[in-house]
């Protein structure tokens, strides 16, 4: 069976995020549904919002 590699955009690390100067959107709007999903799955590869500047 091939594995299979999640690749989220969530985050905001050393910089400010895009809701409040902590929080990025995606989490922001569901921590938990963030929560579960990183404590759940396997090969997340998490990019925080600084990948996308």
């Amino acid at each position: 069976m091939e594995k299979m590699a999640f690749y989220l955009m969530g985050g905001a690390f050393l910089v400010p995020g895009n809701v409040t100067p902590e929080a990025e959107a995606n989490f922001y709007a569901d921590p938990i549904a963030a929560d579960s999903v990183l404590e759940k799955e396997k090969n997340i590869y998490l990019f925080p919002l600084t990948s996308v500047a």
